[in-house]
């Protein structure tokens, strides 16, 4: 019954996703609405399982918002990453003859 009533207060915050709060939440975190659609259906299915406990939804949807971009953000840093460490990438192959050199100075 609770969480009927927590969903019910999330649909109207969020509404067809045109209201005030929705842009904001859009706008604000620089989302695509496929992504936002994806928070709140996350948020949804945590409502649904009972691992949601608060008071306070904007609150919630704020979280589930802030932690969503720190994960793209983690990501495109790994990726960003992950791509410089490639052994065609420029960046590798200098690093490497960098080391090289440094080990010879070494010797």
């Amino acid at each position: 019954m609770i969480n009927e009533v927590i969903i019910n207060r999330l649909d109207e915050l969020i509404g067809d996703y045109d209201t005030p709060f929705f842009n904001y939440l859009l706008y604000s975190y620089d989302l695509s609405l496929n992504e936002c659609e994806l928070i709140i259906e996350e948020l949804k299915s945590d409502i649904d399982s009972n691992k949601f406990v608060s008071d306070n939804i904007v609150a919630t949807l704020d979280d589930y918002f802030n932690r969503r971009v720190t994960s793209l953000e983690k990501q495109d840093k790994i990726e960003y990453l992950s791509k410089l460490l490639q052994k065609d990438s420029p960046f590798y192959i200098k690093c490497l003859k960098n080391m090289i050199f440094r080990m010879k100075m070494l010797i």
